[in-house]
C-alpha cells in the first residue's frame, strides 16, 4: 500500500565561485539515491539542490575576473545545473538565493527574530574567513609561517565592523535539550558529540550583518547592511516550500524537512545556528540534519596547487553514470571521508559488475539457454507433494501441479511424482549493438546479422546473454588509465 506521507529532503546549496567538485557530485548522487528509494517506498518526495550565490566571497572573485557577481552567478549556477543533469538527478526544485522568492522569505525570517527580540545593533571585532564565510574565536585559529588560519584550515582576518547580532548565546540550553529529546537530530554519531561538545563549551551571540560589501541581501529598514551569507544560506530551505509566506500552501506540507543531507565542515551552521534561528522565528525544527565526509584522493584532500582534483564531468565522460554513481554510493560508507580517482573506480567495478554481477548473471541466462530452451521458467501453484516422504524427493517443492502451457522440454520427474513448467519468454532489447535483426529464426524471434554476414540463429536470452557478455568483457578491459 503506498505510503504519500511528504517527504522532504535536500543537500546544502552549493556555493557557486567556482566550478563543480566531485564533492559537490557525490552529495547530490547520494542524495538522490535517498530520493529515489523513498519514492519507491510511496512517499510524496520533494527534492531541493540549488546554489547559494552571496558573500563576499563572490565578490572578490568576481572582481577579479573583471566580472559583476551576477554575472558569476549566471554562468557558475549554470554549471551546477549542468552536473544535475549529468548525473541524472531527481530533483523537484533547483532554488538560487539570488531569486526575488528568497530574498523575500530571508527578509521574512529575520523580521520574525527581531520581533523576538533576538536581534540587536553593535560592533564586531574578531577573526573571519572568506572562503568559509564564518566567524571564528581566537582559540580557534592558530598561526602557521606567520599566517593565521582557522579549524577549517583556511586563512582568517581581523575584521571590524558595524554589525547586527543574533542572540546565540541565549540558545544553549535550548539547544541541548533539544539534541537530548531527538537523538537523531544529528548523525552520524561523531558530528552529533563534536556539535554537542561545541555548544557545551559556551556560545557567543553571532554577527549576523556585514558592510564591508554589499552583495547580498538587505537588512530590512536598514539598507547599509546585508544579511550574513548564513542567515540568507540556510533560509533557501524554507523559502522553497513557501511555508512561511503561506502555511496551506502548496508545499507548505513538506516542512519540516525529513533530512538536510551536508558535508561535514558545514554541520555547525545547519545544527546550531540554523535551528536556533528557527526557536527564534517560532517555527517547526528539520527532523534531521546528516553530515557525510570529504572525497579524498589517494587519502588526500583535493586541492588545485596540488593537482589532485577530480572532476566530475570528465569522470562521467570517461566511465559513464552508473559506474560513478554506483562507485560513490558502494565504495565511501555513508558519513565517513572516502577516496575517488580513475584506478579505484576501475577497479571496483571490474571486481562488483564485472566479475561479480556480471558472472551471476552470465551463469544464471546460460542455464536458463542450455536447460529451458531459452526461456523463464514460471511454475504453477506449489503445493507440497503428499507423497515426497515415500519417493525420498528432498526438494518437496518441486512437485508442481501440471500447467496449461506447453513444457518446450520433457518434463522432469521424481519417481512417479512429475510437474511441468509454464514457460513465458523472457524479454530481449534490441540485442547487440550494431546488430541487424532476421525474422527467420526457428523461434520467429529473429537471428542477428553482423556486419553483413549472418550470425547463427538465436533465441532472445542468447542474444541478451551474449549482450551482457560483451559488456563485461568491455568492462574488464578497463585499466584506469
Amino acid at each position: 500500500m503506498s505510503d504519500k506521507t511528504p517527504y522532504y529532503i535536500t543537500t546544502a546549496i552549493s556555493y557557486p565561485n567556482g566550478k563543480p567538485h566531485i564533492g559537490h557530485a557525490y552529495e547530490l548522487i547520494a542524495t538522490d539515491a535517498m530520493a529515489r528509494f523513498q519514492r519507491l517506498d510511496g512517499k510524496d518526495v520533494f527534492f531541493l539542490t540549488g546554489t547559494d550565490e552571496h558573500g563576499q566571497k563572490m565578490q572578490q572573485t568576481a572582481r577579479a575576473e573583471g566580472i559583476t557577481p551576477e554575472a558569476l552567478a549566471e554562468r557558475n549556477s549554470g554549471e551546477f545545473r549542468a552536473m544535475g543533469k549529468l548525473l541524472n538527478a531527481s530533483n523537484d526544485d533547483f532554488i538560487r538565493t539570488t531569486e526575488p522568492r528568497h530574498h523575500e522569505a530571508s527578509k521574512d525570517i529575520w523580521n520574525r527574530m527581531a520581533d523576538n527580540g533576538d536581534i540587536y545593533k553593535d560592533t564586531y571585532a574578531g577573526w573571519y574567513s572568506v572562503r568559509d564565510e564564518a566567524f571564528y574565536a581566537e582559540d580557534e585559529t592558530s598561526v602557521r609561517d606567520g599566517v593565521r588560519y582557522g579549524p577549517q584550515g583556511t586563512p582568517v582576518e581581523w575584521v571590524e565592523e558595524s554589525s547586527y547580532f543574533f542572540k546565540l548565546s541565549e540558545y544553549g540550553d535550548k539547544l541541548l535539550k533539544h539534541y537530548e529529546e531527538n537523538p537523531d537530530f544529528i548523525g552520524p554519531n561523531e558530528r552529533r558529540n563534536e556539535v554537542i561538545s561545541f555548544v557545551k563549551s559556551g556560545l557567543r551571540d553571532l554577527s549576523v550583518s556585514r558592510t564591508t560589501f554589499d552583495w547580498g541581501i538587505k537588512v530590512p529598514n536598514d539598507p547599509a547592511h546585508v544579511m550574513y551569507v548564513w542567515v540568507d544560506a540556510l533560509t533557501n530551505y524554507l523559502t522553497a516550500t513557501g511555508y512561511m509566506e503561506d502555511p496551506n500552501g502548496p508545499r507548505a506540507k513538506y516542512w519540516p524537512a525529513d533530512v538536510h543531507i551536508i558535508g561535514k565542515d558545514i554541520i555547525r551552521f545547519h545544527a546550531v545556528y540554523w535551528p536556533a534561528f528557527l526557536m527564534s522565528a517560532r517555527l517547526p525544527l528539520p527532523k534531521r540534519v546528516f553530515a557525510h565526509g570529504f572525497v579524498l584522493n589517494a587519502g588526500e584532500k583535493m586541492s588545485k596547487s596540488v593537482g589532485n582534483v577530480v572532476d566530475p564531468f570528465e569522470l562521467l565522460e570517461k566511465f559513464g553514470l552508473d559506474y560513478v554513481r554506483y562507485y560513490l554510493c558502494r565504495e565511501i560508507s555513508f558519513g565517513q571521508d572516502g577516496n575517488c580517482n580513475d584506478q579505484l573506480i576501475a577497479t571496483r567495478v571490474n571486481a562488483d559488475l564485472a566479475n561479480g554481477i556480471g558472472n551471476l548473471a552470465s551463469r544464471s541466462l546460460s542455464m536458463i539457454v542450455k536447460n529451458c530452451d531459452g526461456h523463464v521458467p514460471e511454475p504453477g501453484e506449489a503445493h507440497r507433494c503428499r507423497q515426497a516422504t515415500a519417493c525420498g524427493c528432498r526438494r518437496p517443492d518441486r512437485h508442481l501441479p501440471r500447467g496449461n502451457g506447453q513444457a518446450a522440454h520433457q518434463p522432469r520427474s521424481c519417481g512417479d511424482h512429475r510437474y511441468r513448467f509454464r514457460h513465458r519468454p523472457l524479454f530481449c532489447g534490441a540485442g547487440a549493438v550494431g546488430a541487424e535483426k532476421d525474422r527467420s529464426g526457428p523461434h520467429g524471434h529473429g537471428a542477428l546479422r553482423h556486419g553483413g554476414s549472418r550470425a547463427p540463429d538465436r533465441h532472445p536470452v542468447a542474444t541478451f546473454h551474449a549482450g551482457l557478455v560483451g559488456q563485461a568483457a568491455r568492462s574488464r578491459g578497463f585499466s584506469g588509465r
